[in-house]
């Protein structure tokens, strides 16, 4: 179930950076050729399939936009620095959320507690708690401190390697640089949605949903340090598209084992995590929009597809142009 986590903590963005440090492998490199040609067929049917990196113009309204991986890898630096101009040139930088709502929530940590006496163990079995706490404790985390957490956030914690918790605290992730860059020099940040929103979207799945992906199979140790680079590789090579029908299908075995539920949920998941939250922030997008560019990060995920964020402006009258990364 981590290869489920680790998605889905890389698309909502609420925990602090991670800078990577891992070894791990492109899992790309080893599905058969036959589920390779299935994906790129797919992902060719796909708008705005690649391009981490795009310009949205409509009369003297210029968005950059960037799709981010919410997280830091020394591979991507040098990418990241080459943006400066595009982020020093904006009035207003757009992120999902700032720091500040990142603070925000962990000065708050009833945000992420379920109401009430409810505890985790309750809600499982023996079985499956003592193996969440093996794995929470490889990576630092009290179990006790996580009993009471809601599992979607738990989940997100459980996504990250051993290897990459040593960064966590670090302000090094793609999403922080860009900030820095901008309030560096003076430039005002802004959230597209707030922490409150978010919270709300996260809290209408159901608890059932959460405790089935909190309590998936853990699978062999070193698999999410290989999912971590499988994500990261494909966000080098700009295959935006691609790389998420990758992580499904690689998430298709390690996820209940294959059962066919596994699909229910990530269309669930798509939905609320990505096509909801992308309508909530087109709104936004065009309302700070004006005769001076604005350069808005977002997940790379958000970026393609009929319902993403790029086709959505399209449809605002908005040109868009794909840009070097």
């Amino acid at each position: 179930m981590r290869i489920l986590a680790l998605v889905l903590s890389l698309l909502i963005a609420l925990s602090s950076p991670v800078f990577a440090t891992c070894a791990g492998a492109d899992l790309r490199a080893q599905l058969a050729p036959d589920v390779l040609d299935r994906i790129e067929a797919r992902a060719a049917r796909i708008p705005y399939a690649e391009g981490n990196l795009w310009r949205a113009q409509k009369g003297a309204a210029v968005i950059h936009i960037l799709g981010t991986v919410h997280l830091g890898d020394r591979r991507i630096t040098p990418s990241i620095e080459r943006l400066r101009p595009l982020v020093e040139g904006a009035e207003l930088v757009l992120l999902e959320i700032t720091q500040a709502e990142q603070i925000r929530m962990q000065n708050d940590p009833g945000l992420i507690l379920m109401p009430g006496s409810r505890t985790l163990p309750s809600m499982m079995s023996d079985e499956a708690w003592d193996e969440i706490a093996e794995a929470l404790k490889d990576r630092g985390f009290p179990p006790i401190m996580a009993a009471r957490m809601k599992p979607f956030f738990l989940s997100g914690i459980l996504s990250i390697p051993p290897c990459a918790m040593t960064g966590l605290h670090s302000n090094e992730g793609v999403d922080a640089t860009i900030e820095s860059m901008a309030l560096a020099k003076g430039i005002p940040s802004r959230s597209l949605e707030s922490l409150d929103e978010v919270i709300q979207i996260i809290d209408a799945f159901p608890m059932d949903l959460q405790i089935a992906m909190l309590s998936g199979s853990l699978p062999r140790p070193d698999l999410p340090d290989d999912m971590l680079e499988t994500l990261i590789a494909a966000y080098l090579r700009e295959m935006v598209a691609d790389g998420w029908l990758v992580m499904r299908e690689l998430g298709k075995d390690a996820a209940f084992g294959g059962k066919p539920e596994f699909a229910a949920i990530m269309d669930e998941i798509d939905t609320r995590l990505l096509v909801e939250r992308n309508r909530l922030w087109i709104p936004r997008l065009l309302a700070a929009a004006g005769p001076k560019p604005i350069f808005a990060a977002v997940g790379a995920a958000h970026l393609s597809g009929d319902q993403g964020v790029l086709n959505l402006l399209a449809q605002e009258g908005y040109t868009l142009t794909r840009l070097p990364f």
